[in-house]
């Protein structure tokens, strides 16, 4: 029986080091709780927190307060057991359950890998690695943030999307109502997802079908899960004014806003943030868009590419980092040139490598400057200190072009092929 248990460890070695280096990660943010103060919670839990005592309390008053958090119901629901507790007890069963979700986060990501063809657990070790390291992982224990459960819904609902295709599955109303519930849960909690949803309906449903039975039904199945999880506007319907109008304040009063890689740089705010934020959000939707409209590409290709992309153009993307670095990892399988041995692999794929690097530098920059000055006060001085300002630009740039070279690369190999295909022809 023992043998049997260490076998089977030793098999699952590759993602259990990544899970344990997660749970570390979670472990390091804990002790800063303790070492500040062990009734310690993060503002935006507390937040959290108040807003759904307000929804018990006085549900009609719910974005008439000074509290600076809004959601959807759904996501404010989604906390209420947690209200009913002292805010110290429900912070860190939370914390408990985010490391359990971080761990599920990184199985569930291995079963992609693995349905994506990337079969040998060096591979699958590598990229797990990746991304169960660094201060985006750190933020998310940090923070006692939700980023987990979103993260987790949507590597779940890729896995079964790629599961189902591999082992020829038909899809059933069952599985709408599983996936697309659990995606309107998502959005309850990260609405600028939105994008994404629009992609994942229209994978299936081509624009001539809009209107046929099936095609129905699923938007129906969208509209109730909508809904039930958001009965409360139902009863009181002036909520949606109330949000929307939050909402508009939110974005132009609370805080500045920019891209992740400008925030030295370039900061938005007031009139101009709104209008930022809405100019973007339109270049968002036309590249959902391009991408609902290429119908070469996969499911888990389109959530590739809109996430790569997001990391690019899109204001919010410093907040899910967490997800769309993952997503963008994905994107170099298709390009990986296979090696038994770690040096030869490295030697193989030294774009892919570069690339990769990058995605680890983003993962492991610190968020604030004051970081790099307090432990190397010299960076401070000028010209030290563009060092430091320039660290997103420097990895998001190596990013952007480690993947222009690749495409570049398998365009010019698949014209290849195509002359010489034409040339046997004749």
């Amino acid at each position: 029986m023992i043998r049997v248990i260490v076998d089977r460890i030793k098999k699952n070695l590759y993602q259990i080091i990544p899970m344990i280096c997660i749970v570390l990660w979670a472990i390091y943010a804990l002790l800063f709780f303790i070492l500040v103060n062990i009734n310690y919670t993060h503002w935006d839990f507390t937040e959290r927190i108040k807003i759904v005592r307000i929804l018990l309390s006085n549900p009609k008053n719910l974005y008439h307060t000074d509290i600076g958090y809004y959601a959807l119901p759904s996501h404010i629901i989604l906390f209420v057991p947690f209200g009913l507790m002292p805010i110290y007890i429900a912070n860190y069963l939370f914390y408990l359950i985010n490391i359990l979700l971080a761990i599920l986060f990184i199985r569930e990501f291995n079963k992609i890998l693995y349905y994506m063809d990337l079969k040998e657990n060096l591979y699958r070790f590598i990229f797990l690695m990746i991304i169960s390291n660094g201060f985006v992982v750190y933020r998310q224990f940090w923070l006692n943030n939700v980023k987990f459960i979103v993260g987790v819904i949507l590597f779940f609902i890729i896995r079964r999307e790629l599961q189902f295709r591999i082992e020829n599955r038909e899809k059933n109303l069952k599985y709408y109502w599983i996936n697309y519930g659990l995606f309107v849960m998502a959005l309850g909690i990260f609405p600028p997802f939105i994008y994404l949803l629009f992609i994942y309906l229209f994978q299936d449903i081509r624009f001539h079908d809009l209107f046929k039975k099936r095609s129905v039904k699923i938007y129906s199945i969208i509209l109730i899960w909508f809904a039930i999880q958001n009965f409360i506007i139902f009863i009181y319907p002036s909520l949606i004014f109330d949000l929307f109008t939050l909402y508009s304040r939110f974005n132009q009063e609370w805080g500045p806003v920019t891209f992740f890689y400008l925030k030295e740089f370039l900061l938005f705010q007031g009139d101009l943030k709104l209008l930022v934020i809405t100019v973007m959000s339109i270049v968002m939707g036309v590249i959902t868009f391009i991408i609902i409209l290429n119908k070469k590409l996969q499911i888990e290709e389109k959530f590739v590419y809109f996430c790569f992309i997001s990391l690019f153009l899109y204001m919010y993307a410093w907040r899910v980092l967490i997800i769309l670095l993952p997503f963008t990892l994905l994107l170099f399988i298709q390009f990986l040139k296979k090696e038994e041995n770690f040096f030869e692999f490295i030697k193989k794929n030294k774009i892919i490598s570069l690339g990769m690097f990058s995605i680890v530098g983003i993962n492991f920059m610190p968020e604030f400057n004051f970081t790099f000055y307090k432990y190397i006060p010299m960076l401070e001085e000028y010209p030290f200190h563009l060092l430091v300002d320039l660290r997103w630009i420097f990895f998001i740039t190596i990013l952007g072009v480690s993947m222009l070279i690749l495409h570049i690369k398998k365009i010019k190999l698949e014209f290849q092929n195509f002359e010489s295909e034409k040339f046997e022809m004749n």
